[in-house]
């Protein structure tokens, strides 16, 4: 038996690290920590792995030690035992405070057996966690011995859990294998992650947005499903519901296959980079089902409830919060602009430097460089990599004068490991890891030292977040060989066979759409927006010097080497389509800062194109388009308010099916 402790007053000193300033640690003894351990192994050992829980319940997504997040969800919906809970996993690694937060979750599991219930995430498993911080942590802390304690409790946590025989929940997703639920009382415990099989599914499987059936998962574990495989899966197993977590969603809950599947991520703003909302899903005891949504703490009065007037599927409203507040962004833009253009005349446009490249091309016979930059980008790297290769090896034959040059922002997340795992496994991968020591971070100033490390003669630069196919990659590195004689190869979502993801947020098209409009003048490509291009190393060197900030670097090299979009073949630029995809790893890093940086950099390049001239055609421009942005999002509110009283209406009358 372990040691008895004071178990209260354990909750007591973390419950009262809400007042404490974010990151600031509680001090824990160790043998209280292996206590926690101990006993609440053998309350998960004594609980079914399937667990079988009533209404009313909360039930939360990803952590990922973001204590002072997980403390702003219990004062939200209420500190246990007021309400009931189940958590989703993942609750360790990413963030700086995995200890605390797995040992207040612990503790009230441990006070609480009936009311309060954690599920086993992929990251509760000692091959992650190992890698992506939370081993670390330990070892920093405590010790290895300590770490080692919490993965022999890990091995015992459930894997999924059904509310009110209508909402089945896990933290990944559901399996080819799953025949019966019965399968998934019958796994064994303790038991470590396998690598495949229904285990594995249920911690690592993802929902896929245009897929039909099922695929091997991008992660290199779990399976990938699609719509109609939750659509025949909720049927078999008159279910309402499927609710899953393991994937960020900017607005804290994404639905899936029509209402049928629901994803929750409950850690706002995300490795403290992210801009996303965190959502938590109430089930109420007739089994209606609404979302509580947390901002990120600089948002904190714009916490919402999301009602839902369905049993075990709800609906969103999140539309009319996500006009309103680009409505007020764009207002504001306008409200700045003559201060803006005073900034423009008064300020100096650094001109750049002179190209860096390597004085020694082609070295260790590569021929093409795929540059990536990277931030917090550990999950979907070796997914890309993988890509990367089978491509170039399907349609080049040759993958050996091939490398991927990743340029990573000092990230912390496992990207080194990763990377370490790709190398070993025989890909010819090169990370160049910068600190704010470096004196440089950021997009721009990555590609332009991905540029420099590179031994390939051809270039392509591509985001590591999987929104570039990495299939398309051969079809830049064709067009620059020495039969097509193409310097510049620009990825164009706009031309011939080109698509955006139909799942992609109106809003990001709208403001897509805009600053696509602002840059048109500027060159004749279709898509002056985009990440994804080429040129050659010979272009390069002869280019004008080149800023290393700003947000879209491909614009700046357009205007710099001053190529010029032709119809024919023989000239130096051309495009290649390409489909863009929907992020399904990590969040966005747009944000209203990158926003304005764009704007800032897009001026100073019509200066240093047109002069003053330039200077004053962005400004009318800017006014014109925000302007129109402005209206259809004004169009759009009223959509939004529309449809919010006529749901609501049919409420109040009964009509609404239940």
């Amino acid at each position: 038996m372990p040691i008895e402790i004071d178990l209260d007053s354990v909750i007591d000193r973390l419950v009262e690290g809400r007042g404490n300033k974010p990151g600031r640690t509680v001090k824990l003894q160790e043998y209280e920590i292996q206590y926690l351990c101990t006993r609440s192994r053998e309350i998960f050992m004594s609980q079914p792995m399937l667990l079988e829980l009533e209404a009313p319940i909360h039930v939360c997504g990803d952590i990922h030690g973001q204590f002072s997040d997980l403390l702003r969800l219990f004062e939200y919906a209420g500190f246990p035992p007021e309400a009931n809970y189940l958590f989703l996993g993942d609750y360790v690694d990413r963030g700086k405070q995995s200890l605390e937060t797995i040992c207040l979750l612990l503790a009230y599991k441990i006070r609480y057996p009936e009311n309060f219930f954690l599920l086993r995430g992929n990251h509760e498993s000692a091959s992650v966690n190992r890698i992506y911080g939370f081993f670390d942590e330990c070892k920093r802390r405590y010790s290895i011995k300590l770490w080692k304690t919490f993965c022999d409790c890990f091995n015992c946590l459930p894997v999924a859990a059904i509310i009110g025989d209508r909402i089945l929940t896990m933290h990944g997703g559901i399996s080819p294998e799953l025949q019966s639920l019965d399968q998934i009382r019958m796994l064994a415990r303790p038991s470590e992650v396998p690598d495949t099989g229904l285990f594995a599914d249920l911690l690592w499987s993802d929902p896929t947005p245009g897929l039909s059936g099922w695929e091997v998962n991008d992660r290199g574990a779990g399976c990938a499903f699609g719509a109609d495989v939750v659509a025949s899966f909720t049927k078999k197993h008159d279910l309402d519901l499927i609710c899953r977590a393991h994937q960020v969603v900017e607005d804290g809950f994404e639905f899936f296959a029509s209402r049928r599947l629901v994803t929750l991520f409950s850690a706002p703003n995300y490795c403290g980079e992210f801009d996303n909302a965190a959502a938590m899903m109430s089930v109420d005891e007739e089994m209606v089902c609404s979302f509580k949504i947390l901002k990120p703490v600089s948002k904190e009065k714009e916490n919402i409830d999301v009602a839902s007037p369905t049993k075990g599927n709800a609906k969103s409203y999140g539309g009319l919060e996500k006009t309103k507040d680009l409505r007020l962004r764009t207002a504001g833009l306008l409200s700045l602009l003559p201060l803006l253009f005073f900034l423009f005349l008064t300020s100096s446009y650094s001109s750049g430097r002179p190209p860096l490249v390597r004085d020694d091309p082609g070295a260790g016979g590569i021929q093409n460089s795929v540059i990536v930059p990277a931030y917090h980008e550990a999950e979907n790297i070796p997914v890309l990599v993988r890509r990367v290769f089978a491509a170039v090896e399907a349609e080049l034959r040759d993958a050996s004068t091939t490398e991927v040059v990743i340029v990573d922002d000092d990230s912390r997340d496992g990207t080194a490991e990763a990377v370490d795992a790709l190398r070993a496994q025989g890909y010819n991968v090169v990370l160049v890891t910068r600190t704010s020591a470096d004196g440089e971070m950021g997009l721009s100033s990555a590609v332009l030292r991905g540029f420099q490390e590179a031994r390939g003669e051809n270039w392509v630069v591509m985001d590591a977040d999987l929104q570039h196919p990495p299939e398309s990659v051969p079809a830049f590195f064709n067009a620059m060989s020495a039969h097509r004689g193409h310097s510049f190869v620009i990825g164009t979502r706009y031309g011939p066979g080109g698509a955006v993801d139909k799942d992609w947020p109106f809003l990001r098209r709208l403001m897509s759409g805009v600053a696509r409009s602002l840059a048109r003048p500027l060159t004749s490509t279709s898509d002056p927006m985009s990440g994804f291009f080429g040129l050659t190393r010979d272009l390069y060197v002869q280019s004008q010097p080149v800023n290393p900030v700003g947000f879209k670097i491909a614009l700046e090299l357009l205007l710099k080497t001053g190529v010029e979009k032709h119809t024919h073949a023989g000239h130096e630029l051309s495009e290649v389509s390409y489909a863009f995809a929907k992020r399904t790893v990590g969040a966005s890093k747009l944000s209203s800062k990158t926003i304005i940086k764009y704007l800032y950099h897009l001026a100073n390049l019509y200066r240093w194109r047109m002069g003053f001239f330039g200077l004053v055609l962005f400004e009318g421009l800017l006014v014109g388009v925000c302007w129109v942005a402005l209206y259809a999002l004004e169009v759009g509110n009223a959509f939004w308010k529309g449809r919010r009283r006529r749901e609501l209406r049919k409420r109040k009358e009964g009509r609404l099916e239940v």
